[in-house]
C-alpha cells in the first residue's frame, strides 16, 4: 500500500472518531433524591446535548452515595480514577458514548478503541 493510500486511510479513520465527539445522552441522578440511582442501576432522567457523562461514587462521613451526570464541556480523558479529596472517599468515571454512565466498566471501552485506532493509524503510516 503506498504512503498516500495509508495516509487517507488514517484521515478516514481519525475522522470516524471525530464524529463521535457529538452531543450524547447522559442519565442524571443522586441517592440523596432517587434510590433508583443507587447500584445496581435502575432509574434516571436521561438528559441529551452532553459532551461526556459522568459517575460519581464514593463516600463521606460514613454516608455513601452515587451521582450520575451530564458534562457539557468535554474533559480530556475518558475512564475511572480513584482517589480523596475534602474527606470524600471514591471512584469517578467519565465517558462519552450515549447513556454509558450505568457502570464503571463502560469508560475504559472508548479509551481502549482510540488506543486501538492511533496503533493502527502508526502502524499503516510506518
Amino acid at each position: 500500500m503506498d504512503k498516500t493510500l495509508r495516509y487517507i486511510l488514517c484521515v478516514l479513520l481519525l475522522a470516524a472518531f471525530a464524529c463521535s465527539a457529538e452531543a450524547i445522552r447522559c442519565y442524571e441522578c443522586n441517592t440523596r433524591d432517587n434510590n433508583g440511582c443507587d447500584d445496581p442501576f435502575s432509574d434516571a432522567i436521561q438528559k441529551t446535548g452532553c459532551a461526556q457523562c459522568v459517575k460519581i461514587k464514593g463516600k463521606k462521613n460514613n454516608i455513601q452515595g452515587v451521582q450520575r451526570d451530564c458534562l457539557t464541556e468535554r474533559l480530556p480523558y475518558d475512564g475511572c480514577e480513584s482517589g480523596t479529596e475534602n474527606g470524600f472517599t471514591g471512584d469517578t468515571c467519565v465517558c462519552a458514548t450515549d447513556l454509558c454512565n450505568t457502570s464503571d466498566r463502560t469508560a475504559h471501552v472508548s479509551m481502549f478503541l482510540m488506543a486501538l485506532a492511533s496503533f493502527i493509524a502508526t502502524q499503516w503510516l510506518y
